[in-house]
């Protein structure tokens, strides 16, 4: 492609945003943009010392800025949560509220990922910021998630989880249109989806991924028309997901804005069936006009695109750990491919729906190397931020970081 050619989409992609700002009309809170409040939620069964040294570290980032809250939600009482989190030792702590948002301790869910239960937040940008006007949950989270899309295979959920997620996201919807304090819609979309799993360049275009597709049983048609109509999603597109070792498939993973035209990718580059969908990413970017930084990463278990952003600091991952495939699932994929060739495709079948089984790699010098970029890269684009180094090693095992654990709001709540 020529610079003229990418110049000619770029005006393409302006033309389109202007349109959108000038309709007025209401979109999807731009993960970007400058939040007044950072919620986390905190499954009391599950505090320890990383949970407390990672609220220790935002609020201690976070002590300059006398007008943004941390809102701590839980499935306790606050006295019992705060005695566990040590909140009487920690520094700033007068920034932080705590709230119980379930009445009984949730049996399954895995609490701490915040952005598999929250809200989407729709907001209508005006002189002085994003203001919400509307949230959006899905109807419930999905009963049986994609792991592997072309082959058609997918994890058994429980439906008392399915359940659980779907009450904590009607909690958050409460909690949020109570403390927001003027007239909030809610819209329920007729979708299912883990919450967050779409990520805007708040102009109104929203990403999300191919398995958002298959874990909805109906037209392409009609999934973009509920967007549309519910979320505020002007146009949405369709990205790749790694299929190695992924079985989120989040494009917050993938995809983090630094402005409207200024996009982070970040692709794992071990196997080669993600190298293949990394190039269909970058192809369906340019041709949207914007504006790529890519950012290289090893494996699914790094994502230095799930950044946390507020109005001061923007919170990069930093890892001295990954995943891989351990060799025993070698072995196991070399017996995949000779079933496959003996036309056994039912026992193939079962061995792919089986999780992973991975090794953790320590102390690499090209990961080091790719934190060092990120941090780079990231702190060109936003040059009027603090790049914060975010240590992620205690979030490999459960798929996400900084952004799946926290949840922006514009208003002080």
């Amino acid at each position: 492609m020529g610079g003229r050619y990418l110049a000619d989409e770029n005006s393409q992609l302006t033309r389109f945003q202007d349109r959108v700002l000038r309709s007025g009309s209401s979109i999807p809170y731009p993960h970007y943009q400058d939040s007044r409040t950072i919620v986390m939620a905190i499954k009391s069964s599950l505090i320890d010392a990383r949970t407390r040294r990672r609220l220790r570290f935002l609020l201690d980032n976070e002590a300059a800025d006398p007008d943004l809250s941390v809102l701590v939600v839980t499935d306790q009482s606050p006295a019992i949560v705060a005695e566990q989190l040590e909140l009487a030792t920690l520094a700033r702590s007068e920034k932080l509220s705590l709230v119980r948002i379930a009445h009984q301790e949730p049996a399954h869910v895995s609490f701490p990922f915040l952005r598999d239960y929250a809200p989407i937040v729709r907001v209508r940008l005006t002189p002085t910021g994003a203001r919400t006007v509307g949230l959006v949950l899905f109807r419930q989270s999905t009963l049986n998630k994609v792991v592997d899309r072309p082959l058609g295979i997918t994890s058994q959920r429980k439906e008392a989880t399915v359940r659980e997620k779907y009450e904590l996201t009607r909690h958050l919807v409460d909690l949020y249109t109570d403390r927001i304090g003027h007239h909030i819609e809610v819209h329920h979309l007729d979708l299912l989806m883990d919450g967050g799993n779409l990520i805007t360049d708040g102009r109104g275009t929203c990403f999300l991924t191919r398995v958002f597709l298959d874990k909805n049983h109906r037209s392409r048609d009609f999934v973009e028309k509920e967007l549309a109509k519910k979320v505020g999603c002007v146009r949405s597109v369709f990205l790749d997901s790694p299929q190695r070792l992924d079985l989120a498939q989040h494009v917050d993973t993938l995809l983090y804005f630094a402005d409207p035209q200024n996009v982070v990718l970040s692709m794992p580059t071990l196997y080669e069936s993600d190298r293949t969908a990394e190039f269909k990413n970058l192809e369906t970017l340019l041709l949207l006009g914007y504006k790529i930084h890519r950012l290289p990463r090893k494996t699914a278990s790094i994502t230095y695109a799930n950044i946390l952003t507020t109005k001061a600091n923007v919170y990069v991952p930093q890892y001295s750990l990954y995943k891989i495939e351990s060799r025993e699932q070698l072995a196991i994929n070399k017996r995949i491919r000779s079933l496959y060739v003996k036309r056994q495709f039912d026992r193939a079948k079962v061995l792919l729906s089986q999780p992973p089984k991975t090794t953790v790699v320590e102390a690499d010098p090209e990961v080091s190397e790719d934190n060092r970029h990120a941090l780079e890269v990231v702190q060109r684009l936003l040059p009027e931020k603090r790049v914060v180094p975010a240590d992620s090693d205690d979030t490999i095992h459960t798929m996400g970081s900084w952004h799946c654990l926290t949840h922006e709001l514009p208003e002080r709540l």
